[in-house]
Formats: structure tokens, C-alpha cells, sequence
């Protein structure tokens, strides 16, 4: 009977040991149990973040094609020389993207009515890019003493493709780029838990 008991002693000292041994390894390795008021990162800050991930994607991208003709002739002394005409079909393709800063986003939230309000910048063009692997240049009209620099290409295409841009905005192009932004940053809150979003123009 004492034998019996001994060993039921024994088996809970064992226990208990073994108890301690775990607790103190879990307050070892996870310090943080000691504080239980642990400092937690703001909404607005977790917020600021996943907007900051997406910061270098652009809000609207349009693509765009033009033809371009481009016409060269030589001159000597202000007289135009016979067979000197060249004539030149330039096709080319581009993008344009918009986008805005979002370093500059400002973000308030209202914990009680769980409303978040956003301030952001208005979008602007970021680039306007020529694909210059598309670019296509065909023969109209060559003359036997014509020449045609290769770099008059590309300056007339740099000309045209502002001309583009300037068409493109005045179509619409930075209009439907807001409205993108707001769509994305409207998403971007309720994915993190909000329903009432207000997004406002700085």
C-alpha cells in the first residue's frame, strides 16, 4: 500500500516538474506574455501600408496607336534640289499611365462610426512610353540624291506622341483615372474591414 502511494507521489512531482519546465520555456520564448498591453499598430497605419504596396502600380494605363507622315528634302543656298524629296509612313504604338502620390495619402479614421476618410492628390500622367520594338517605317516616296536621317524618326515621333497625350487628356483620359483611384482606394478599405469610406481631392 505505501509502495503504491510512493509511486502516485512520485508521478505527480514528475508532473509538476515537467509543468514548470513548459511554462518556463513558453514565457522564455514568448516574452510578450509578460505584457499583456503589447503596443499594436494603428488602422491607419495598417492601412497607409497596403496602399503603399500598391504605390507603384500605375491607376490607368491607355494604350494608343498613330500613323505619321513625315516628309525631307535638300536645300542648297534656299533652292530645293530636284530628286532630293523624301516621303516617309511612320506607324508606331504607345502607352500612357497615370497615377498619383500615395506618400502624401492622408488617412483619419473614426473608430465609433467605423468611417475612414482618405485626402489624396489628383492623378497625373507618369510616363508616356513609345513601344519602339512596334515601330514601323515604310517608304512613300525616295528620290535618288534623298536622305532621311535615322534620328528625324524618332524626333517626329516624340513630337506626335505629346500631340497624343495632349488628345488623350482632353478626351477624358484624367477623369477616368480619378475615378479608378477612388474605386481602388475605396477597395482597399473595405477590404480591411470598413464599409463607410469618403475619399476626398487635396
Amino acid at each position: 500500500m505505501f509502495k503504491i502511494k510512493g509511486v502516485a507521489v512520485t508521478v505527480i512531482i514528475l508532473i509538476a516538474v515537467a509543468a514548470c519546465l513548459l511554462v518556463g520555456y513558453g514565457f522564455g520564448s514568448n516574452p510578450g506574455w509578460l505584457n499583456p498591453q503589447q503596443i499594436r499598430e494603428s488602422d491607419a497605419t495598417i492601412i497607409f501600408k497596403e496602399l503603399n504596396e500598391v504605390a507603384e502600380l500605375a491607376v490607368y494605363r491607355y494604350e494608343y496607336a498613330n500613323v505619321i507622315i513625315s516628309k525631307t528634302k535638300t536645300e542648297m543656298m534656299g533652292i530645293e534640289l530636284p530628286l532630293s524629296e523624301n516621303v516617309k509612313l511612320i506607324k508606331y504604338q504607345g502607352y500612357i499611365k497615370s497615377g498619383t502620390d500615395f506618400s502624401k495619402l492622408q488617412i483619419e479614421i473614426d473608430d465609433q462610426t467605423r468611417l475612414v476618410k482618405i485626402k489624396a492628390e489628383r492623378t497625373v500622367v507618369l510616363d508616356n512610353v513609345v513601344r519602339t520594338e512596334k515601330t514601323v517605317v515604310e517608304d512613300i516616296k525616295g528620290q535618288i540624291f534623298s536622305d532621311y536621317p535615322s534620328q528625324l524618326i524618332i524626333e517626329e515621333i516624340n513630337k506626335d506622341k505629346k500631340s497624343m497625350e495632349d488628345q488623350i487628356i482632353a478626351n477624358g483620359f484624367l477623369e477616368e483615372s480619378d475615378y479608378r483611384l477612388k474605386v481602388l482606394l475605396e477597395t482597399v478599405i473595405r477590404q480591411s474591414g470598413y464599409d463607410q469610406v469618403i475619399v476626398q481631392w487635396i
